[in-house]
């Protein structure tokens, strides 16, 4: 099954992303928006993996997140990947993203490793994709609005848990499903 490791976003912070995805809409352009319920804090996707990896995974992520303290990020900030000029997606920054961040996410890669996915060969970029752009010319305008929010703030959130998701993709949409939750 096709699966990730991810932070859940609280509604409060859901509701601003989909407050300036709305504002953002209205300027057109091919451009997948991603539903307010699917936007998450993906530590490591996993890509297709069996059922027997997944539990042991799931094992690992136990024994590694149990016990550690709640800490608070923040939702703040935009960008694009992989450049403003011709972005394929467009997100909030996360911050900060070092420190408890970056320790819980370098569990998740050290999980996916044991069972026996190559290391992620791209540095860690904390955020919250709001939408994928299909054609960057078609929606140079959207673009050039959504530049204008470099000082978005969504809003700061506690950290309690992180979770095991599937993905299944249908015609409309990612479909996800959480799987298990590891509570600090």
């Amino acid at each position: 099954m096709r699966a990730f490791v991810a932070i859940e976003i609280p509604a409060t912070v859901r509701a601003q992303l989909a407050g300036l995805a709305g504002r953002l809409r209205s300027a057109g352009g091919s451009v997948a928006w991603v539903r307010p319920e699917n936007i998450h804090l993906t530590l490591r996707f996993l890509g297709d993996v069996a059922p027997e990896p997944l539990e042991r995974l799931s094992s690992e992520l136990a024994a590694a997140y149990r016990g550690r303290a709640p800490f608070m990020l923040a939702a703040r900030g935009t960008g694009a990947f992989p450049n403003p000029r011709r972005p394929s997606v467009l997100w909030v920054g996360v911050e900060p993203a070092d420190g408890p961040l970056a320790a819980i996410q370098q569990h998740a890669e050290a999980a996916a490793r044991v069972i026996g996915l190559p290391a992620e060969t791209k540095a860690f970029h904390p955020h919250l994709t709001l939408a994928r752009v299909k054609d960057w010319r078609s929606a140079v305008g959207m673009v050039a609005r959504f530049a204008e929010e470099h000082d978005f703030v969504a809003g700061d959130f506690a950290v309690g848990s992180v979770s095991l998701f599937s993905s299944t993709l249908t015609p409309r949409g990612a479909v996800y499903t959480r799987l298990r939750e590891f509570g600090f």
